[in-house]
């Protein structure tokens, strides 16, 4: 499917030429149709984001839109039906979404559900404490419990590696 680009506006036509020319890209912007679509074509074929493995999760809070990296989330946590996103700069997201639904994504495979209301980020993973009916402690410090239920399931996960 072609999708066409229309640009009216002439302040957005400068903007795209400023990014242009950041992406050391020599072409000019037209208004004609066929050579917005042919220049946009370029952009997405030679830009760095696009041959990137980084993904990136689109989070809508009560304002705003925010695009998170999704290395950068260290856990999920539930609050009721809303889930805080806690980041690696030690920033936090509220969603109004319940954590089930989190859980479910596909972009979030390298999470790990290890408890009713947690949701965490395996690769931040310190250490795995068996006393006290279990917990995990993320590399930032933060000790999380791990359910009885999955207790054990934990245990065999740490000992294969």
């Amino acid at each position: 499917m072609e999708r066409i680009l229309v640009i009216d506006d002439k302040f957005f036509k400068k903007e795209l030429d400023v990014f242009l020319k950041k992406h050391k890209k020599r072409i000019k912007v037209d208004t004609r149709t066929e050579n917005i679509a042919r220049a946009l074509a370029v952009i997405c074929e030679s830009s760095p984001a696009s041959h990137s493995k980084e993904q990136r999760l689109l989070i809508n809070t009560a304002n705003t839109s925010i695009l998170v990296k999704v290395q950068d989330i260290i856990r999920c946590q539930s609050n009721r039906n809303y889930t805080e996103l806690h980041l690696q700069n030690k920033s936090k997201i509220t969603v109004s979404k319940p954590l089930k639904q989190f859980a479910q994504l596909e972009i979030l495979k390298s999470f790990a559900r290890v408890h009713l209301s947690h949701l965490v980020n395996i690769n931040y993973i310190d250490r795995f404490i068996k006393s006290d009916g279990g917990s995990l402690v993320l590399t930032n410090g933060t000790k999380l419990p791990v359910s009885k239920r999955r207790r054990d399931e934990w245990i065999k996960k740490l000992d294969i590696i």
